[in-house]
């Protein structure tokens, strides 16, 4: 399961989705990847169900790649501490209105 908690930049308030997810790992590539589907979530609708179009990746950090991982695989197993990986909404997410 994966839980996001979304906030508006103008909103006080976090809207949470949560949702049920499969990591398929597709053979031969270094890093790992695959593809990833939703099978459900909650609340219902609020996420694109089915294979997803973006494909998941295990990663160095994203934000600083100064001091590459990779190499540590020539002499023993790569080190992967993130896990990338994108969701589709299926519509836009709605943030309750303040002092409502």
């Amino acid at each position: 399961k994966v839980k996001l908690d979304l906030k508006a930049p103008s909103s006080a308030h976090t809207v949470t989705i949560t949702g049920t997810v499969r990591f398929a790992e597709e053979e031969g590539y270094e890093p790992p990847q695959g593809k990833l589907s939703v099978d459900s979530c909650l609340p219902e609708g609020s996420l694109r169900l089915g294979e997803q179009p973006a494909q998941w990746s295990l990663s160095e950090d994203p934000e600083d790649r100064k001091d590459s991982l990779w190499i540590w695989g020539l002499f023993s197993d790569p080190l992967y501490p993130f896990l990338l990986f994108q969701l589709d909404l299926a519509a836009p997410v709605d943030f309750p209105e303040e002092g409502v």
